[in-house]
């Protein structure tokens, strides 16, 4: 009986616990967080082509053999890439990144 009522308390404790403790979630809401000209700018930068660097591991901007559109490269990835002024390339995804142009996005 006393296991059964440790076991109890301890199952209430860690409830109260984890109701106390608090959530965040990163994300980029593209609908309320983007104006039209940073929406051109990152639709600009996503649509330019990329090349890895066997090096660094990095992509950069080229249009050697090899290259890959930004839309389909995880956007960390990307030499300079600064999520807090842009989101990732691939932030909409339908079975593939969506590859977003200016009148789509006006239409969202």
């Amino acid at each position: 009986m006393i296991r059964y009522l440790a076991a109890c308390f301890f199952i209430l404790v860690g409830s109260v616990e984890a109701l106390a403790s608090q959530v965040t979630i990163a994300t980029w809401n593209l609908g309320w967080h983007m104006d039209l000209e940073t929406a051109q700018n990152w639709i600009r930068e996503c649509s330019k082509n990329y090349v890895e660097d066997p090096a660094t591991g990095k992509f950069k901007p080229s249009q050697e053999a090899g290259f890959k559109p930004g839309w389909d490269i995880d956007a960390f990835k990307i030499e300079g890439w600064d999520v807090s002024r842009l989101p990732v390339c691939n932030v909409y995804f339908a079975g593939g990144s969506v590859r977003v142009n200016l009148e789509a996005y006006r239409k969202r």
